[in-house]
C-alpha cells in the first residue's frame, strides 16, 4: 500500500489537500466554542456525536480516506462555521476562502471515490478470517471499478452527483438573459477537465494496485485449490485448469524441504510427490465440479472431507499448507499490540513462559463465560501442595 500512499504523494493539488484537511480538522477541534459551533450549524443531536470531523493521521495515511468522507458530509455546516468565524480570526478566513473554492471540493469527491475500494480492500485484508478467494474476488471487483474509471465508462458515485450539479448550474446559468457565452463555456471546459484529472488519477492507481497484490506468486498459485474458484471455471477449460500453477508449488516446497533436510539435527520431511499431487487436484476438481453431494457443501466442509480421505493423502499435505498459510502479517501485528496491553510498565517483569501461555489464552482462548474453570482449579489443587484457611 506504499505504492498507492506515494502515488498519492506525487500530485501536487492532492498533497496540498491533504494538509488542507489536517489544518481544517485541527481547527475546529482545537477549540470547544468552534466544535460548538459547528454542531449549530449542523443541529447535531445527542445521538449524532460521531458526527465529528476526523482528524487524518500521516502514520495511518488511508485515515485520509474517513477525514475527507466526514468533511463531505458535514461540508454545508463547516462552510456556514468557517463563514461567521472568518469576520474575526484570520485564520478562519484562510480556510474559508480554500474551502469554497471549486477546485477543492473537486478533488475532496475525488480522493473520496478513489480511497473507498482501496479502503475497503485494507479493510478485508485485516479480517480474522481471511481466504484467499475473498481476497482474491473482492481484488477483482476493485480491479474492474478502477479499470472502468481509468477508461472514462463510468466515475464515482459522489463525483456523478458533483458533475450532475455542476451541469445543473450551467444549464440555469446558460437561461439567464444576462448570461455571456464564456460562463457555458467555463463549466463545460471544468467538466471536462474533472473527468480527464480523475481518469488520470484511477489510472496510476490502478497501476498501484496491481502491482501490491501483482507480487504474492505463491498466493496466486495456491487460490487454484480453492473449491470457490474451482467451481466458477467453465468445464471446457477444468481438465487443464491449475496443473502448471500446482507444479510450481510442488517444486517451491521441495526445494525448502530439501534445504531443511540438509540442515543437522532436523527432522527429515517427506518429499511432495509431483506425478501422484497431479493426478489427486484432477479427481479432487472434478469431485467438486460435478459430484451433486459435494456441490452442496461450503469450501470448509470440502476441506474437511479431503483430508479425511485417504484417497487424497498426497494433495492433503498441500492443502494442510494452505489451509495455515497467512496471507496477510496482519495476526503478527495482532500478537504484538496483545503483548503492549498484556505486559504494560505495571506488569514488566513478566516470564517469558507466562506471557506465551498469556498470549495463547487471549488469541486462542475460549471467552471467559463458555470456560469451565473446574478442570484448571482440579490441576492447580493438585499440582502441588495447598493450604487452605
Amino acid at each position: 500500500m506504499l505504492r498507492v500512499k506515494e502515488m498519492l504523494k506525487q500530485s501536487e493539488d492532492i498533497d496540498d489537500l491533504v494538509k488542507f484537511l489536517y489544518t481544517l480538522c485541527r481547527y475546529f477541534r482545537g477549540s470547544a466554542k468552534r466544535v460548538e459551533l459547528l454542531s449549530e450549524k449542523e443541529e447535531i443531536t445527542e445521538e449524532g456525536d460521531d458526527l465529528k470531523l476526523v482528524v487524518p493521521f500521516e502514520v495511518r495515511w488511508l485515515s485520509i480516506f474517513p477525514a475527507i468522507e466526514r468533511v463531505l458530509q458535514l461540508f454545508t455546516s463547516c462552510y456556514e462555521a468557517l463563514k461567521e468565524l472568518s469576520n474575526n480570526e484570520k485564520a478562519a478566513k484562510d480556510l474559508f476562502e480554500k474551502l469554497q473554492k471549486f477546485e477543492t471540493i473537486a478533488t475532496f469527491v475525488m480522493l473520496a471515490d478513489l480511497l473507498e475500494p482501496i479502503n475497503f480492500l485494507v479493510t478485508i485484508r485485516q479480517t480474522n478470517s481471511l481466504s484467499i478467494d475473498l481476497v482474491a474476488f473482492e481484488y477483482k471487483a476493485v480491479n474492474n471499478k478502477l479499470k472502468n474509471y481509468s477508461t472514462g465508462l463510468m466515475v464515482g458515485k459522489r463525483l456523478e452527483a458533483f458533475l450532475s450539479g455542476l451541469k445543473y448550474i450551467s444549464h440555469k446559468t446558460s437561461k439567464h438573459k444576462d448570461c455571456k457565452l464564456e460562463h457555458k463555456s467555463y463549466f463545460d471546459e471544468s467538466l471536462n477537465l474533472i473527468k480527464e484529472k480523475f481518469k488520470q488519477l484511477s489510472s496510476r492507481l490502478l497501476t498501484s494496485v496491481e502491482g501490491w497484490f501483482g507480487n504474492y506468486p505463491i498466493l496466486n498459485n495456491f487460490a487454484t485449490l480453492d473449491v470457490n474458484l474451482i467451481r466458477e471455471q467453465p468445464e471446457t477449460a477444468l481438465n487443464s485448469y491449475g496443473k502448471i500453477e500446482i507444479s510450481s508449488l510442488i517444486k517451491t516446497f521441495n526445494q525448502n524441504f530439501r534445504k531443511f533436510n540438509e540442515i543437522p539435527k532436523n527432522p527429515s520431511i517427506e518429499l511432495l510427490e509431483e506425478t501422484e499431487i497431479l493426478k489427486q487436484y484432477q479427481e479432487f476438481k472434478f469431485l467438486i465440479y460435478n459430484d451433486a453431494d459435494y456441490r452442496k457443501l461450503n469450501r470448509e466442509q470440502v476441506y474437511s472431507q479431503i483430508l479425511k480421505s485417504p484417497s487424497y493423502k498426497q494433495l492433503s499435505r498441500l492443502l494442510e499448507i494452505y489451509l495455515v498459510l497467512p496471507i496477510t502479517s496482519v495476526e503478527c501485528e495482532r500478537v504484538f499490540s496483545q503483548i503492549n496491553i498484556i505486559k504494560h510498565r505495571l506488569r514488566a517483569s513478566l516470564e517469558t513462559e507466562t506471557l506465551d501461555s498469556l498470549l495463547n489464552i487471549k488469541l486462542n482462548g475460549d471467552k471467559v463465560e463458555d470456560y469451565d474453570f473446574r478442570d484448571s482449579f482440579i490441576l492447580w489443587k493438585t499440582s502441588a501442595k495447598r493450604y487452605f484457611i
